[in-house]
């Protein structure tokens, strides 16, 4: 593979074409004037206009109800408290105007007109240098074809997305980060990654670049599946965004549109019909976009902050970098949605459903997620810093190195979860339902953990000092240099439990059932026995206490039933 790959990347042909994309200046350019006057004029007689160029042009304040505005470019326009209530804007481009021409391509362009020109190019029929775009958009907007690595020939030329699969692929014997970015380094791929573990029977994924490539290394027999998250067009003083705020698009048709870099603070989008439309880098601050329906939709680095989104649909949407702290998400529909980056501080999602979501590194810090649906959601890095978690659905979901401290977990369901490295300081896990959960590594210190249902999770190398267990179901646990001094069973149930080298110091474990669990190396330093099911404790060393921290001494006593 390695062979293959080096001289694929090193091939003439495909190191000719990648080099004329840096070389190769867009072709296409933009008119220099704005809007169509007749255009306009035949939009405010007979309120449809399709397929126009209303570029630049003031449309603020206008009463555009019901108005046709199928595909029609506003790119630049003024629409600022504009009434478009029931409007028909599917296909419209109400993307920034850029002054100088450039980027102009970016908008100009449908992705499958993209998609057809790069099938076109590698296929032979049109030159690489007569093409009418710069291969380097090409490449920015993810268009050249990918060919099965098993299948290409020598002399076929591999888009440098598909080599880096394949790159990644090379790494997946190794699950360190720093060995998997040396071998991608190999590749001339020198950026920082990450790498979620991985699981019996599950995907890999690697993560490249704070905004960069992320990459899902498939199971035995299975292809690959890449997404490529472009580096935005950043708007500057070259370029005029279109003004929609406060403008009223209840009820419209969206379908496809593109709002790239709009400002649409306080719009009115309450049931909007918008699959597939793009609000990528948009201000939406304050906006209305409850009963909505935006599945599918890019709102890469958007700005939703105090956005209102109650059930809303957002179904296999892409919030990656995106705003939505305070924002309020109620009902809405999340599920497969992507908010990798995101920020979701203090946002009201109760009852939400964000199943089969991704949320690396996403911070949800003081969030309200009551009853939220969570469950097979990838939460790799994520923070929950004092959010209200209370009866969520997080089974089977991976929160492997999240920081949950102080967060409120009460009645939350997290069986089958993987939860190892995670931080659960000070947290309250009040009978929550753990069972199966991979707790290795974990952080519980201080954690309230009472009538907690554990029963076969794996507390290995787990930190849990001062954590209360107290009338916990812990049965078929284990518990492999898992640091539990000062902890809190009473009344625990731990029947069936493995203890290998397990430190109780000073724990109480009054009335604790370790019926047929197996120990060895346990530390019962200073613990509290009283009444203790399973243990071999003499009767004169019994004592009476009903809490722990009391200051007097405690039986040593070594040895399980």
């Amino acid at each position: 593979m390695m062979n293959k790959l080096t001289s694929l990347l090193t091939h003439p042909t495909h190191l000719k074409l990648w080099s004329m994309a840096i070389a190769l200046l867009p072709l296409t350019t933009l008119p220099a004037n704005a809007y169509s006057q007749k255009d306009l004029q035949t939009l405010l007689d007979t309120n449809e206009c399709r397929r126009c160029n209303l570029t630049q042009a003031d449309l603020s304040g206008l009463d555009l109800r019901g108005a046709n505005l199928e595909s029609t470019d506003l790119r630049g326009a003024d629409l600022t408290g504009t009434n478009l209530t029931g409007a028909q804007l599917r296909f419209a481009n109400l993307n920034a105007w850029p002054l100088n021409g450039e980027n102009g391509q970016y908008e100009i362009w449908t992705q499958a007109e993209l998609e057809e020109l790069a099938e076109d190019i590698i296929k032979g029929k049109i030159a690489p240098e007569e093409s009418p775009v710069s291969l380097e958009l090409l490449t920015e907007r993810n268009a050249w074809p990918k060919p099965d690595l098993d299948e290409a020939e020598e002399d076929e030329t591999i888009p440098i997305e598909t080599a880096l699969e394949a790159a990644a692929a090379e790494a997946l014997e190794v699950v360190d980060e720093s060995e998997v970015s040396d071998r991608l380094g190999e590749f001339g791929i020198n950026i920082p990654i990450a790498i979620e573990p991985p699981e019996p029977d599950t995907d890999i994924e690697i993560i490249i670049g704070p905004d960069g490539q992320r990459l899902t290394i498939p199971k035995p027999g299975e292809r690959f599946s890449t997404r490529i998250i472009p580096k935005p067009w950043q708007p500057g003083i070259d370029s005029i965004p279109t003004l929609l705020t406060g403008a009223n698009l209840s009820q419209t048709d969206l379908t496809l549109a593109e709002f790239h870099y709009a400002q649409m603070q306080q719009v009115d989008l309450r049931g909007a019909i918008a699959p597939r439309a793009a609000f990528r880098g948009a201000n939406l601050s304050q906006a209305q976009l409850t009963q909505g329906n935006f599945s599918q939709g890019d709102f890469l680095f958007a700005n939703l902050s105090e956005a209102t989104i109650k059930r809303a649909q957002l179904t296999a949407s892409d919030f990656s970098h995106a705003d939505l702290s305070l924002a309020l998400l109620t009902l809405a529909d999340g599920d497969g949605a992507n908010f990798t980056d995101a920020r979701l501080e203090r946002v009201t999602a109760r009852e939400a459903i964000l199943t089969g979501a991704i949320a690396y590194h996403t911070d949800f810090s003081f969030a309200d997620l009551r009853s939220a649906s969570l469950g097979q959601t990838k939460f790799l890095g994520a923070t929950f810093a004092e959010a209200d978690l209370r009866r969520a659905h997080l089974d089977s979901s991976n929160l492997t190195a999240a920081s949950l401290v102080d967060a409120n977990l009460q009645a939350a369901k997290l069986s089958l979860a993987n939860l190892s490295r995670s931080s659960f300081a000070g947290a309250n896990l009040k009978s929550a339902y753990l069972f199966g959960a991979n707790l290795t590594a974990a952080d519980f210190q201080g954690a309230d953990l009472s009538d907690v249902v554990m029963n076969q999770a794996d507390l290995s190398q787990a930190t849990m000092v001062g954590a209360n267990f107290e009338y916990s179901d812990l049965r078929t646990t284990r518990w492999r240099d898992t640091n539990c001094s000062y902890c809190n069973l009473r009344e625990a149930n731990v029947a069936g439990g493995q203890l290998e080298r397990t430190n109780f110091t000073a724990a109480n474990l009054t009335r604790t059932d370790f019926t047929n669990t197996t120990a060895t190396e346990v530390d019962l330093t200073d613990a509290i026995q009283v009444g203790i099911i399973g243990f071999k404790l003499p009767h004169e060393l019994a004592e009476t206490e009903s809490s722990p921290g009391a200051q007097f001494p405690r039986p040593k006593v070594n040895g399980l039933d």
